[in-house]
């Protein structure tokens, strides 16, 4: 399942119980890449976690998770689930790549994420689209602005 070694064992109890309920997802997810030309991937970091990524630059990537408390909520049943949204454009002259997120939905039963997938994917794929390239200044190196940030690395 991709456990990390540091998780204990309800950890990775806990994870295996999410991820396999995430599995209603593997099917509409995979439909949803090949309409848009993007690859699916399983988060293999011990997150639970699907990625919809376009290999291309600029990159975009449309992640369907678990949220925050997944650990402790999975054993009682009441997990909740996100769609957000990244894109990464690496500046014409080289240097750290810039980067802008957005949360689509959260707080959404797995049932009701199945319903609104299409929906949420659609979306994001709209809002990364109308984003303005970042434009850095003197002042503004990283362009926060508009949104903007640079990457760490």
């Amino acid at each position: 399942m991709g456990h990390r070694p540091w998780q204990d064992e309800s950890v990775r109890d806990a994870l295996d119980a999410v991820v396999r309920e995430m599995e209603v997802l593997a099917q509409p997810l995979a439909r949803l890449a090949a309409d848009h030309k993007l690859v699916l991937s399983r988060n293999d970091y011990g997150l639970p976690r699907f990625d919809l990524r376009d290999p291309s630059y600029p990159m975009r990537t449309i992640g369907v998770y678990a949220e925050d408390g997944w650990e402790q909520l999975a054993a009682e049943g009441r997990v909740t689930y996100g769609v957000g949204c990244a894109l990464f454009v690496r500046p014409s002259g080289g240097g750290q790549r810039f980067y802008r997120r957005a949360r689509i939905e959260r707080g959404l039963s797995i049932d009701e994420l199945v319903v609104a997938l299409g929906v949420a994917v659609n979306g994001c794929l709209r809002v990364m689209a109308s984003w303005p390239p970042p434009s850095p200044t003197a002042e503004d190196p990283e362009d926060r602005e508009h949104g903007w940030a640079r990457t760490p690395v």
